[in-house]
């Protein structure tokens, strides 16, 4: 709605005389095109009228700074128009008047008469041009404001076939339009949602207290009615009146993803859209970019979204759309549920209160007040990430998928479900590379049925899950690492006594466990792929007999000289542990593959028994 300031009668003869020195009134609008009218004005209804507002549609149409964005021509019945308003300044018959026209091409091809009654009036504008009943023609609102500071506003509804006008707003007793409200606290919504618009003001009553007051469409005039539509349970007006399709592009970019979002509003919504959102955490993005004067934000935990800014003449109207949703992330792709809202009144405010709503309180309202859709969005990891688990969720993907019409036929499902069955029986018969294969099959299959039987949709959930699968499948990686614990190492010898061992205390500790000739004693040996033990996703144990010359034996099978871990092959950190002494861990990650490593620890030795701190960091 446009903002209008309040001011006495003396400041209005100042901006009068003001207005007719400016060269450019507003976009569009000369100093000379602004005398034409007046100059008209004056012939047709005398020296007494003077022009307060003039407005340029072609100019005004999307340009914010003209009427807050409220400009619009939708039937363009309006093309090439100027629309104006002007009031009587000084009563010559019975009270104040006033006018508003159609002024193209040169000449007033239209204008009201003197029927707007301005008795009390101290200015006068054009407020908003839209279709509020869902006629096929456009209204002209106009807003005429009264009171020593101007704190009271009543407009005027004309309705334009691109012919002639017509007036279709009530008046009162005294022949004043009948719709009032405190000045710049007029609405347009649909608060029924059946794409007639209600007008809502406020409005002080008999009781001295301002509230809400509705004035509705009785199919003939805008007034106020009895009985007039009544909002949602929840005090929200319906945003849910639209019918949308979304496509997700999903492309890789180095190590991340990029997420592009193709929103589409069908000719049969009844509302402009003006936020969507997708029920995926909205942590971890990066580089997103938004359409025009949208804005990007989130929920904490639950949604990731796009707002059009309120006054801004820059949603997505019905057989339109809009490519610019767009953001990166390491996420990989899941199937999340869209949500499509209409523009229908600032989500602020509840039906005749303005109240403070948390986020999540206002994410549970969206969730229920919007149209919903089925799309491609990022999503957290599993953690534990578990391979046969993960082939489950692909499964489920290509199910949904088929379900959704992202692939084609029944056939092509079938083909991938069979994939993901095989390298499931061949993680489970610990044949690694048989799995592997399968995977690597699905993605070569899916590049060529990406021209024909997929989606871009169903695309990226199976190409981007399963080479991260495929590349994260955990297997038999060995290392095999030397050495030296402080307490028992002889510096003349250069090598650890067996004192454990040949006294008996290890036997009588591990009982018929096979203990190396050499054993010096048990360590535990770990490896993560972070630092930092807290922020580790994987982290996996061996136990290993530790022997007199620092090398290992594997604890549960004493002809191996290293250990097993199963574990993606990658870089890790190394840990060694021993009951008492200090744990030692590299400084730098060390690459890990299906291969034996040979890691020698030959500079630093732990210290006597304490507390194992895990920020301990030692130099290998």
């Amino acid at each position: 709605m446009r903002t209008v300031c309040k001011i006495t009668p003396f400041i209005i003869i100042i901006l009068s005389i003001e207005i007719h020195a400016q060269v450019n009134i507003s976009p569009g609008v000369s100093h000379p095109d602004w005398n034409a009218i007046q100059s008209q004005v004056t012939s047709l209804f005398g020296a007494t009228y003077l022009v307060s507002d003039v407005v340029n549609v072609d100019s005004a149409v999307g340009n914010r700074v003209v009427a807050d964005g409220a400009i619009t021509n939708p039937y363009n019945t309006l093309s090439a128009c100027y629309i104006f308003v002007a009031r009587e300044t000084i009563e010559e018959t019975s009270g104040l008047h006033g006018v508003m026209g159609v002024y193209r091409t040169g000449t007033i091809i239209w204008n009201s008469g003197a029927s707007i009654n301005s008795t009390s009036n101290i200015g006068s504008s054009i407020t908003a041009t839209r279709d509020l009943n869902n006629d096929g023609k456009v209204e002209i609102i106009t807003s005429w404001f009264e009171g020593a500071r101007g704190d009271v506003e009543r407009i005027w509804v004309f309705t334009w076939d691109g012919l002639s006008g017509s007036l279709i707003n009530a008046v009162d007793a005294q022949n004043e339009s009948a719709l009032v409200s405190t000045t710049s606290s007029f609405e347009y919504v649909d608060i029924d949602g059946n794409n007639i618009f209600e007008i809502t003001g406020l409005w002080n009553e008999s009781t001295g207290e301002e509230k809400k007051i509705i004035y509705s469409w009785n199919g003939t005039q805008y007034g106020k009615w009895a009985n007039p539509p009544q909002p949602l349970p929840s005090g929200f007006y319906p945003r849910d009146k639209v019918d949308a399709t979304v496509k997700a592009l999903v492309t890789k970019i180095s190590s991340t993803l990029s997420y592009h979002y193709d929103l589409q509003s069908k000719s049969s919504s009844k509302q402009k859209i003006n936020e969507f959102m997708l029920e995926t955490p909205p942590d971890l993005i990066t580089n997103n970019r938004s359409p025009n004067e949208w804005r990007i934000g989130g929920v904490p935990g639950k949604a990731l979204g796009w707002l059009g800014l309120f006054g801004f003449d820059n949603f997505i109207n019905p057989g339109n759309g809009d490519t610019s949703f767009c953001f990166e992330t390491n996420r990989l792709p899941a199937i999340v549920t869209g949500l499509v809202r209409g523009d229908n009144g600032s989500w602020i405010e509840i039906f005749g209160d303005t109240v403070d709503y948390t986020l999540d309180q206002w994410f549970d309202e969206a969730k229920s007040n919007s149209f919903k859709v089925m799309t491609v969005g990022p999503s957290t990891l599993p953690n534990p990430f578990i391979s046969s688990n993960f082939l489950d969720t692909l499964t489920s993907y290509t199910t949904q998928s088929r379900t959704l019409g992202w692939i084609k036929d029944q056939a092509t499902a079938n083909k991938y479900i069979g994939y993901f069955a095989s390298a499931k029986t061949s993680l489970q018969q610990n044949n690694i590379d048989s799995a592997r294969i399968k995977l690597q099959q699905v993605v070569n299959d899916v590049n060529i049925d990406s021209t024909s039987n997929i989606t871009i949709e169903a695309y990226a959930l199976l190409k981007y899950n399963t080479e991260y699968l495929r590349d994260h499948l955990e297997t038999s990686l060995s290392l095999s690492i030397k050495v030296f614990l402080q307490g028992p190492y002889n510096p003349s010898t250069g090598r650890m006594n067996t004192t454990l061992k040949t006294t008996g205390i290890l036997a009588a500790h591990f009982g018929s466990i096979p203990i190396p000739a050499e054993a010096v004693d048990s360590i535990n040996i770990e490896i993560r792929d972070s630092a930092s033990a807290a922020q580790a996703t994987v982290r996996k144990y061996a136990a290993a007999w530790l022997l007199a010359d620092g090398t290992i034996k594997c604890f549960s099978d004493t002809t191996k000289s290293y250990v097993e871990f199963d574990a993606p092959i990658g870089s890790y950190y190394i840990v060694v542990r021993h009951r008492n002494h200090l744990a030692i861990m590299s400084a730098v990650k060390v690459l890990l593959q299906p291969l034996e490593q040979d890691l020698i620890l030959p500079q630093r030795k732990s210290k006597p028994m304490e507390q194992i701190p895990e920020r301990t960091h030692w130099k290998l």
